[in-house]
Parts: structure tokens; C-alpha cells; sequence
């Protein structure tokens, strides 16, 4: 009775002090994991340091056969035919692996749905083709000292000119992570004289770095953020961060405000109840709770993050 009549409390994030400092053995992180981490800090610290996992029970069983194939479901299709196409599986066993695996839709729409899959593997082998060796190389180990951190894994996809990395789809936020932390790990290890380009091909565009000086400052700074986002929420959203940064470089006054607004667009969405909107992951709606965090910290870690990376930048349209 006491609350009554008082309204709505103001929102709030789920984490409003700092988590006790982690266990020093965290500061030894995978090359792959500090990827993870910068894909979605927020769901890094709930699942790592809380041990919150909000999708996990949400998840049921399918009570009616597939008719049409979702985003998540027609890419996971179009990778894995990609990789049997790599393997020179010919189409039609390629058809008969990814139905058994449930990958199709039953009957003519199945068939339909294959044959235009298809078409975007042949033609984005075709252009992989141009850069990726007929025989990998090996990984490159690493093991790397960084002041109090140590960063650890293996570089696979290594070629002549560098390392390369591939996605059959439209470049995204996660794919520009992918590439920056895998460039600054090879320029930081690499011996004298190797290669330090790197390549990302992507269906609407190639990206391609050249060597970067000061890849370990880069790397400790990077690994400085992922220390602050174990132990508190941080404003880095990777979609929303992008736009930031784009719509800044395209601007030739700079507006700020502007490349805010339209990162706003990304975290929203561009109407009520849009899928696509960032702000839509569990683990946001979980750790924000209907605060904006699109604030000064945003648009710090949009720049320190990304900005360095387009620094690097080129970028080469993919031909036909």
C-alpha cells in the first residue's frame, strides 16, 4: 500500500555499481574470445561473471514442418553448402546432404530454395576462389605477452599475402571485428618478413588492411575494454557503433548528431516492433531495461573501437 499512487519507477540498468575485480586468470583470453566479447560485452558479462542465460528455456521443440527458411536458418544453409561446395561435393550430392539434414523445406519449395542457395555459392566461390590458396596453411600460434594480459589461440586462413577471412553474406558490424582483431593478432606475432595484409570477402564487398604499426598498443587498449566490461556494463553495441562511425566518415561536416540519429535508427529499429532492432537481444533488454543507452560512453567506445579499423580501410567492390 505504501508504493501505491507513487508510479512507475524509473528505469534502470540491471547493474548499477561495479562487479568485484575477476579472478586474475581471466586476464589469459583466446584470440576467439576476445571477438566474442567485443560481439556483445553485455551478454560476455551476464553469462561469464553472473551466469545469466536468459534464451536458454525459451527454446521449443518445432510442431510443424518447415515451409519457409528464416534469415539465421537460410544463412546457417548457405554456409554449410558453401563448405561442401569448397570440399568439390557436386550439387546434387550437396542436395542430398544438406535434406537429410533438415536444411530444405519438403517438395518443390526445397528445391526451389536449393537452386537458388545454389547460384550464390557458385558465384561466391567464384570470387573466393581469386584469393583462397588450394592448400591451408598452417595456423599461426599465439601466445602474446600484453602488459598484465595474454592473449592466446591460433590464426587459421593464413595465405601468401596475409590472413583471409569469409562470410557469404552482406558485410555486418560482427564481420569488421572479426577482421580488426585477427589483423592486429598477426601484425603483433608475425615474424619479419611475413605477410601482414589481411582480406575479408564479403557478398556485397571486399576489405582489405594493410600492415598496421602499434598493433600491440592497440591490442592492450582493446584488452584494457574487455577487463572494464567484466567487471561493469559497457555502451559498446557493435550494429549501432558501425553506424556511428559510417555515417561520421561519409559526413563531410562531421555532424555528430547526425551519425547519433542514425545510430539510434539501428538500436530501435526503423519502426515499433522491428526485429532487426539491436536493442531486441535478450541480453540488452535484460542488462539496459528500457534506458537509452546511447549516451557520451557510446559514442567513446564507437570510436575507439572502430575508429582505428577504418583508419586501415580499404575497400574493393566485388565484381558482377
Amino acid at each position: 500500500s505504501r508504493q501505491a499512487g507513487r508510479g512507475e519507477q524509473d528505469a534502470a540498468p540491471l547493474l548499477t555499481a561495479e562487479l568485484p575485480e575477476p579472478d586474475p586468470t581471466l586476464r589469459t583470453v583466446t584470440l576467439e574470445g576476445l571477438i566474442r566479447f567485443f560481439k556483445n560485452p553485455a551478454r560476455w558479462l551476464l553469462r561469464e561473471r553472473l551466469g545469466v542465460r536468459p534464451e536458454e528455456g525459451e527454446v521449443a521443440l518445432a510442431t510443424r514442418e518447415p515451409f519457409v527458411l528464416d534469415g539465421l536458418e537460410r544463412y546457417q544453409l548457405l554456409e554449410e553448402m558453401l563448405e561442401l561446395h569448397l570440399d568439390r561435393h557436386p550439387a546434387a550430392e550437396m542436395n542430398t546432404i544438406v535434406r537429410a539434414g533438415g536444411g530444405l523445406p519438403h517438395g518443390q519449395i526445397g528445391e526451389c530454395v536449393f537452386t537458388q542457395a545454389q547460384e550464390r555459392v557458385v558465384r561466391f566461390a567464384g570470387r573466393l576462389g581469386r584469393v583462397l590458396p588450394r592448400r591451408a596453411g598452417e595456423p599461426l600460434v599465439v601466445d602474446l605477452p600484453l602488459g598484465e594480459f595474454r592473449l592466446t589461440g591460433q590464426i587459421g586462413g593464413l595465405t601468401p599475402h596475409g590472413w583471409l577471412g569469409y562470410r557469404l553474406a552482406g558485410m555486418k558490424a560482427n564481420d569488421y571485428l572479426n577482421l580488426w582483431l585477427h589483423h592486429l593478432t598477426l601484425n603483433a606475432v608475425a615474424a619479419d618478413g611475413a605477410a601482414r595484409h589481411s582480406h575479408w570477402v564479403a557478398e556485397d564487398r571486399e576489405v582489405e588492411l594493410a600492415p598496421v604499426e602499434g598493433a600491440d598498443a592497440h591490442l592492450r587498449m582493446l584488452l584494457e575494454l574487455y577487463w572494464q566490461g567484466l567487471q561493469r556494463l559497457q555502451h559498446f553495441f557493435p550494429k549501432s557503433a558501425l553506424t556511428y562511425v559510417e555515417t561520421l566518415r561519409k559526413d563531410k561536416n562531421q555532424d555528430t548528431d547526425k551519425a547519433l540519429r542514425e545510430a539510434r535508427k539501428t538500436w530501435e529499429g526503423s519502426v515499433y516492433g522491428d526485429n532487426r532492432a539491436e536493442r531486441n537481444d535478450a541480453y540488452y533488454q535484460l542488462a539496459f531495461r528500457g534506458t537509452d543507452p546511447l549516451d557520451e560512453e557510446f559514442v567513446e567506445l564507437a570510436l575507439t573501437v572502430f575508429g582505428p579499423l577504418f583508419a586501415q580501410v580499404e575497400q574493393v567492390a566485388p565484381e558482377g
